[in-house]
């Protein structure tokens, strides 16, 4: 960790000092992270549910403090579709450095649930623009508990921005008046730090951003997969060409450094340098799971890239290997479908970065990669027309469902995507509003080659709202039906009035594909 010191504000003042999570979890075995507050040897202890005898006790040392107290523990020998609850203490003092509980996934195929809850949220950002935690913005994390209970969720999906860099704006780690009273040697300025000061100031964001209760409980007791997102180094990242010069070098190393240390280490093994992607892939049991990412290798210019032809071609193996799956989730981080080509070239071209229209799929100089992209989902479901696919998004602060139709002379095969967003960054009406509008642009998409699908918004049951504007957290309900599945997307909200429930009322997505 770095020493130097900062001057400190109200907004710093509350930390995360110590958290457990958990991350991914197999048949037989789980990950749990931790983060700790001091060096020293701490005791992993992990039991069946309502067992007090049977219990397995790890040892490990944490004292690395250049992941910032951060480690994660893989453990293995456990029993498929069992539930354990697992306690990491630190020896000295018998501190408790966190508290959980886990379920084991499907030993296989067959032995999937009849019903299967997935739950999806991107963008946490809870404090106001005077800098303080806001209870209003923090209103769906304290009902969370309840949503998930209710359904009995899986495992959650984290579609990105789950802390914000350079929000609220007076507390940027990139606004200078702000970073001149850390009082940093190396400069004023963030983009002067070294990967080293970088790293550490994107820790202490996590820190910050996770400080509350309601955000650790579900870390803690549902397995969490995570993705990067712009924000988790900064707003568009990838999609400015300055982002790929030495100015912004360290930040790319640093964010991408911390972003592992808090999220990264809980899916994918440490090793001694980065990956250069972060993509992975995961299953339980008839269901499968790939994960872009969409920001590590990004380039912007005239040979714009989302990802590498790498990540793309682990991608396809990831298609041909899990043909037998009923239903494919596939994360990106920012809505394939969202804004039609023509806005988003217009607006690139007459605002450029001031808004986000250049870091959306449809956008000119993204186009190639998305063709490619959903040419490979194309003719992945036509070889497996039973298999249910279903794009699952965040990012754009609303929540909504497409219908993605392709077109051809024979029955064609329909694609779904599902955004969550945002679970804690509130909006003011009028920018949702304002949000919304273009969605109901998008009806149709072209792709190189001739390949034409009809791209619609999924009508609402009863009097739900899509796009719907407000906080929410989506819900992927998954029924089995022998060699198919039944899937239904669920947008959930809550009531303004209400006090203590959530509800479905009046913003309410849910459509059997």
């Amino acid at each position: 960790m770095a020493t130097f010191k900062k001057a400190r504000t109200k907004f710093e003042r509350d930390q995360m000092k110590r958290m457990t999570a958990v991350g991914e979890v197999g048949s037989r075995y789980a990950r749990i992270w931790m983060r700790s507050d001091l060096p020293g040897e701490v005791g992993v202890t992990v039991r069946p549910k309502g067992s007090t005898k049977i219990k397995k006790e790890y040892p490990l040392l944490v004292s690395d403090t250049s992941t910032d107290l951060t480690q994660t523990i893989r453990i293995d020998g456990l029993e498929p579709r069992t539930k354990y609850r697992y306690e990491v203490r630190r020896v000295a003092g018998d501190k408790l450095i966190g508290k959980g509980r886990f379920e084991t996934y499907p030993f296989d195929e067959d032995d999937t649930p009849d019903k299967v809850s997935v739950a999806l949220m991107s963008c946490h950002q809870p404090f106001n623009d005077d800098n303080e935690y806001s209870s209003r913005r923090a209103r769906l994390l304290t009902l969370l508990p309840q949503v998930l209970k209710d359904h009995d969720v899986k495992f959650i999906l984290l579609a990105g921005d789950q802390i914000y860099s350079d929000v609220p704006a007076d507390r940027s780690l990139f606004y200078r008046h702000y970073t001149e009273m850390w009082k940093y040697p190396a400069g004023e300025s963030i983009l002067d730090w070294g990967s080293t000061g970088v790293r550490a100031a994107y820790q202490e964001r996590y820190r910050i951003f996770w400080a509350r209760k309601e955000v650790q409980n579900f870390y803690a007791n549902y397995p969490c997969y995570p993705i990067l997102d712009d924000h988790e180094i900064v707003d568009d990242w990838g999609a400015k060409e300055v982002h790929a010069t030495n100015k912004f070098r360290q930040i790319r190393q640093g964010a991408r450094e911390a972003y592992f240390d808090y999220q990264g280490s809980r899916v994918t093994k440490r090793k001694k340098n980065l990956p250069p992607s972060f993509h992975y892939s995961f299953g339980y049991g008839n269901i499968g799971i790939f994960v872009l990412d969409l920001r590590s290798q990004r380039k912007a210019g005239p040979k714009g890239q989302l990802f590498s032809a790498a990540q793309l071609n682990d991608f396809e193996t990831f298609l041909k290997s899990n043909e037998r799956k009923n239903v494919l989730l596939i994360m990106a981080s920012v809505p394939v479908v969202h804004l039609p080509e023509w806005l988003s070239d217009v607006g690139a071209s007459m605002a450029g970065h001031a808004i986000d229209f250049p870091d959306h799929w449809s956008y000119k100089k993204n186009r190639p990669d998305r063709d490619r992209f959903l040419r490979l989902i194309y003719r992945h479901q036509v070889a497996n027309p039973r298999q249910k696919v279903i794009l699952v998004s965040g990012d754009v602060h609303i929540g909504c469902a497409f219908k993605i139709a392709w077109k051809g002379p024979r029955k064609q095969p329909v694609l779904y995507q599902f955004t969550s967003s945002a679970i804690s960054n509130r909006m003011k009406k009028v920018q949702t509003e304002i949000s919304k509008s273009p969605l109901k642009l998008t009806k149709e998409m072209e792709l190189s080659g001739g390949l034409k699908a009809d791209t619609r918004l999924l009508a609402p049951i009863k009097d739900g709202e899509n796009p719907f504007g407000g906080l929410n957290v989506g819900l992927i309900d998954i029924q089995n039906m022998g060699d198919e599945s039944d899937v239904t997307l669920r947008l959930v909200g809550y009531e303004e009035k209400a006090e203590s429930q959530y509800t479905y009322a009046d913003f309410f997505v849910s459509e059997t594909l």
